[in-house]
């Protein structure tokens, strides 16, 4: 197969680890030996794959090889960290770049050397910087048997929302929200009483934070109705963390609010290798193959 300048485009026949769709229109189940372009994410099917050798015999075989392996969950996680927030940052970069110069053509460039990005481009960022802290924290103390899927959305077709991190242990799946407040003291309290019911909430700088618990929940219950959509999986265990880089958190003992642990990437780890489960390992694989499938990445 090749482009318009005759090279050979970058198509390989593999066998697919998941489904995909060919552009005719045919749905190609997982365990296919069929066409794969890692550079659109787009899969060809054995019929248009057997049509297209038969047009241009020559250049099939050149761009056909040998099962090829996707890149492991491990690798795409170590890649996609703080790839969704790099890209808004730099989205907002060049349209800040583009509105400057079209309004001042001739000392555009010299004040965007000048006058730094406003405070809301750069916290993006500094999240990214973050998440990849984070992640990689993550991926080096969690342990062998833990597995972890990075930004991703909250299901097929969903834009209302991306999670960080989905790890899955024997423990179950834990959903982990990063965040990155430099230096914030990090607490909880409980208010209530007498006349009302007591509830966690989540103070950062001392003011009130618990709409990042209500992001937590969202990200929980999306991840949740995943799960619930294969009977296998239905009864797996899903729990959230929210992760905290360079934040002001006790040094001794954990936080907890509404159930959710609340800690740096340190502690996060060390609670994941150290969890205790009842999920054999090839369960503990099957259900982190069915979010990778069930949960696309945020950034296509």
């Amino acid at each position: 197969m090749t482009d318009a300048q005759g090279a050979v485009s970058p198509i390989r026949v593999i066998r697919l680890r998941y489904a995909g769709r060919c552009k005719c229109g045919v749905d190609v189940p997982a365990g296919t030996r069929a066409g794969w372009n890692s550079a659109q994410k787009t899969v060809t099917c054995p019929d248009c794959l057997q049509r297209r050798a038969i047009e241009t015999p020559e250049v099939e075989q050149l761009s056909v090889s040998s099962d090829v392996a996707q890149p492991s969950l491990h690798e795409r996680a170590q890649r996609d960290a703080g790839a969704s927030l790099a890209a808004e940052y730099a989205r907002r970069m060049v349209r800040r770049e583009d509105r400057v110069k079209q309004r001042l053509p001739r000392i555009g460039g010299l004040l965007l050397k000048v006058f730094d990005e406003a405070p809301s481009t750069k916290a993006f960022k500094k999240g990214a910087e973050g998440e990849r802290v984070a992640i990689k924290k993550l991926l080096s103390d969690s342990g062998p048997n833990v597995h972890f899927l990075v930004n991703r959305r909250l299901g097929l077709g969903r834009r209302d929302g991306d999670v960080d991190v989905v790890a899955v242990s024997a423990a179950g799946v834990l959903v982990i929200d990063v965040k990155r407040y430099g230096e914030a003291n990090v607490r909880v309290e409980r208010e209530g009483g007498l006349f009302t019911a007591r509830h966690d909430v989540l103070k950062v700088r001392g003011r009130d934070e618990s709409r990042l618990l209500d992001g937590l929940a969202k990200q929980i219950d999306a991840v949740t109705l995943s799960l619930q959509a294969d009977p296998r999986f239905a009864d797996v265990p899903v729990s959230g963390s929210l992760c905290f880089v360079d934040a002001d958190l006790p040094l001794f003992g954990h936080l907890e609010a509404r159930g959710h642990l609340i800690g740096p990437p340190k502690g996060t780890a060390k609670a994941l290798r150290e969890a205790s489960g009842d999920l054999a390992q090839d369960l503990v694989e099957k259900v982190a193959d069915h979010l990778d499938a069930a949960l696309p990445p945020a950034l296509s």
